[in-house]
């Protein structure tokens, strides 16, 4: 049974993503409940064995474990006892990542870089083909109100968004839609995730029709959300990565031209029943959305201007309690905060500027590890791949709460630990050749 859950692992996990609730009053999803069953099946053979997984999983697992402690610890010595079912939902965010690292470390099995190559193109198949899925739903979702408990497609709604009062209606009435994730921001994260997944799919051979049209509906897809976190990041990395790729960019002749003119008719075709989405879009190339800065509008308001959401969240955490150092140093613990539009302030409020030196061992954990795979890899599609998602973390980490956010935080680090596979295997190499050197 364990050899079919090593294999079967990464895929379900996507595939437990995009699930609904199964239990609307305590929060408990499809992928919270295989998480769950993940980690106790992976504890149990953790005490039976002495399995050592994969180094570079490891790094991040012991990081990401310490800061998980230093924050309970936060938390216990500023928990006044109440707030409880807050503390308890915050630390499910930050426990949820550390299950895939800790499942990654133990069931990923050390293969062939052939073997590891199959196994990565089924979790970016699997990622495609659900967000594909979900492109459409957010197009059935522009003509028909899903979240309308009584309406044909209500279950939307009430079992993936958690019910009406969800970050995606609200998102809605702006015409922004994300299928079945909440928030534009997690659904944009994804779209990154999905097109970065689509050029591994294509990278060594020539692209077909049908993979045309797959990779013009997720770009539908991403803009449907209307996401800076794709409009603008995502878009830039697959650019840069896909360009990178020789074979790709060979094929750029065709790529581009048809996404200049099939993003726009298809956008024309949907200018009424689209109307709030599309001038929500318009507004990027409005010269009157700039009287704030580029800054305040691509960051929707959390930095630069006078009313920067996020400028003053770090300043009220700070002012808050003036006789308090510790508090700056500390932090203030979890479900302290409502909400965190930036991954730096929600480390902050938790941490303090101990959380702060957390986030950025983390953040130059990642980008040392792109330098050195990208090195030692001699520019392999997966170290490239590798170098893309550390972009858009840098990027979209003023946007949201990108390591802990709902659904595609689990893809996002299922990701990062299947490509550091390739990083041990090229270090490995790289040990091998200076063995035989010294023979």
């Amino acid at each position: 049974m364990l050899k079919q859950i090593q294999i079967k692992f990464p895929v379900l996990l996507v595939i437990s993503v995009f699930g609904p609730y199964l239990v609307l009053s305590l929060g408990i999803s499809l992928w919270t409940a295989f998480l769950g069953s993940i980690f106790l099946v992976v504890t149990y053979n953790f005490i039976k064995s002495e399995k050592i997984g994969f180094r570079s999983i490891q790094h991040f697992m012991t990081l990401w474990l310490a800061l998980i402690f230093y924050f309970c610890f936060s938390t216990w010595i500023n928990w006044n006892g109440t707030g409880l079912k807050a503390i308890v939902a915050e630390l499910d965010n930050f426990f949820e990542p550390f299950i895939v690292m800790f499942a990654c470390y133990l069931l990923l099995e050390k293969k062939t870089k052939l073997q590891m190559e199959e196994r990565f193109e089924k979790v970016a198949k699997t990622l495609v083909g659900f967000l594909i899925v979900n492109t459409f739903l957010s197009l059935i979702s522009i003509f028909f109100n899903v979240n309308t408990i009584e309406s044909t497609v209500g279950l939307v709604g009430k079992y993936f968004w958690g019910g009406e009062n969800s970050v995606a209606v609200a998102a809605m009435q702006n015409g922004r839609y994300s299928g079945v994730f909440n928030q534009p921001f997690e659904a944009g994260i994804a779209y990154t995730l999905g097109v970065l997944a689509w050029i591994y799919i294509v990278r060594n051979r020539k692209i077909k029709s049908i993979e045309l049209i797959s990779i013009l509906v997720l770009f539908l897809g991403g803009i449907f959300t209307i996401s800076k976190a794709f409009i603008f990041v995502g878009i830039l990395v697959f650019s840069i990565v896909f360009l990178s790729i020789k074979n790709l960019r060979n094929q750029a002749k065709l790529v581009v031209p048809f996404l200049i003119i099939s993003l726009p008719t298809v956008m024309f075709l949907l200018r009424k029943p689209w109307g709030l989405g599309l001038q929500y879009f318009l507004r990027f190339i409005r010269v009157d959305s700039y009287e704030n800065g580029a800054l305040n509008l691509f960051t929707a308001g959390r930095f630069g201007g006078n009313n920067a959401t996020q400028t003053k969240a770090f300043e009220r955490v700070i002012t808050q309690d003036s006789s308090a150092f510790y508090h700056k140093v500390i932090g203030n613990g979890f479900g302290t905060q409502a909400m965190y539009d930036d991954t730096s302030f929600h480390f902050f409020s938790v941490g303090g500027i101990i959380g702060i030196l957390f986030l950025a061992c983390i953040l130059v954990l990642l980008i040392a590890k792109s330098i050195l795979f990208i090195k030692r890899s001699n520019f392999s599609v997966e170290s490239k791949l590798f170098a893309g998602i550390v972009l858009m973390i840098l990027l979209d980490c003023f946007g949201g709460p990108i390591f802990t956010v709902n659904r595609s935080s689990s893809i996002l680090w299922l990701m990062i630990l299947m490509l550091l596979q390739f990083y041990d295997e090229s270090q490995q190499n790289g040990i091998s050749k200076i063995r035989d050197f010294f023979r």
